[in-house]
This record gives C-alpha cells, structure tokens and sequence, in this order.
C-alpha cells in the first residue's frame, strides 16, 4: 500500500509500506499486519540504466531529481563540483537487507581526496549507507542501530588500475560486504538495522561527509531491499 510524506525541500512523496504492512491513518505509520506470499525474485527498488534519461527503469517509478548530471551515450556523467542525483524513496528507512550494485568508470589516480559515489548523509545526521572512493581503495560504510546507539562500520577495497569499476555493497542481517571486481572484503557481527537517516539518498554528493562531489560516468545503478 502507498502512503504519502511530507519531506522538507521535497514536498510530498509517495511511499511504499514495506512488505506484510498497511498504512492505519490513526496511527500514522505502517503497522497493521497482512500475510504476504514470497516473492520468487529479488527484484529492485532502483533500476538506472542511464538508457536515455535518469529516469527508474524499476516498474516501482521512484521519482530521482537531477541536477547538472549530464547523460549521454549510455551514461551519466558528473562534473565533480556540483551534479548530482536525489532519490527521495530511501528517506527515512531502516532496512535489514539493502544491496547497492554501481558499474561506473573514473580517473581515481588523479584524486587528492575521496569523491562520493553514493550517500544519504548530506542532513547533518550521518549516513546510513554510503560508498566513497579514494586514490587507492573503494570505502563501503552502513550506519547501524541498536536500541539508541548508532555505530559506524567502514570496509575499504582495494582499487586496481582500472579505471572501470564494478561495485557492490550489501548488507543483510549484520553483515557487511564490500565488492570490486572480484575482490571483496566482509565485516560481520554488527547489528542488524541501518539507522533510519533523515535524509533522502544522493548519487555523487554526501555533504562531505564520505567525501566530496564525485567526477566520473554512472553507467547503471540498482538497489535491492533483499539479497
């Protein structure tokens, strides 16, 4: 069931309950408890395969702002000072399971300091999830909770010479992975829920708070809230 939510600079968004959920007005959250089948596929919530346009190619029609992002030719090209991309849908949410899969290419020789490919820490309040890239390694970071107390895990990737990268964090029941290519790294035992951050997710920026603005070419980006 859809819901709507006021976000501040935003306005109001559509908003999915999550699965087994109903919106009850009285309450004014997800909480009434419906049985659900299994899906048969983990399918995303974000699809961006920059064919002609920025736009979610996912079915689910996730609304993504742009500013200054460029595509062209199959890619979206960020100009390192100030494009970058919104995607409201991730404000406010605090999965178990989220997995973040980004092919990209960018000159990470030339950096001085890190760049951010993704982030919803640009509100003052830290960042649930966040990859970042510096001149020698590729930083996958999840915000955790339990009870009151937020905790910060970081793994760092080795980068290699190439210039075209393949990425994936995931996150599920606790465990953190970080994958480039085909070398990963793996920190577990942390809680199991990211903390829900106020703010809504941003391809290329993070307010300085993974890094600064990121220069380089997206040429796909998905989401899952399943593994």
């Amino acid at each position: 069931m859809q819901y709507e939510e006021y976000i501040v600079g935003l306005g109001w968004i559509s908003r999915p309950c999550p699965a087994g959920l109903l919106y009850v007005q009285d309450d004014c959250e997800c909480t009434k408890v419906v049985a659900v089948s299994k899906p048969s596929a983990c399918t995303p919530e974000i699809y961006l395969p920059f064919n002609n346009s920025h736009y979610d190619q996912s079915g689910k029609n996730n609304y993504i702002l742009n500013e200054n992002v460029v595509v062209d030719n199959g890619k979206a090209v960020f100009n390192g000072y100030n494009s970058q991309l919104v995607i409201p849908r991730f404000t406010n949410v605090d999965p178990s399971t989220i997995v973040v899969k980004v092919l990209y290419t960018s000159d990470h020789e030339m950096l001085t300091q890190p760049q951010t490919i993704l982030s919803n820490g640009n509100c003052g309040q830290g960042s649930s999830i966040g990859i970042a890239e510096s001149y020698g390694s590729v930083i996958f970071t999840v915000g955790t909770i339990t009870t009151n107390t937020i905790s910060s895990a970081t793994v760092p990737v080795y980068q290699t010479a190439s210039h075209e990268k393949d990425i994936v964090l995931s996150f599920n029941q606790g465990v953190l992975k970080g994958k480039l290519g085909n070398n990963e790294k793996v920190m577990d035992h942390l809680s199991r829920h990211l903390h829900s951050a106020r703010c809504a997710l941003h391809i290329g920026n993070s307010g300085n708070v993974n890094g600064g603005w990121f220069k380089g070419a997206i040429e796909e980006l998905s989401i899952y809230l399943c593994a």
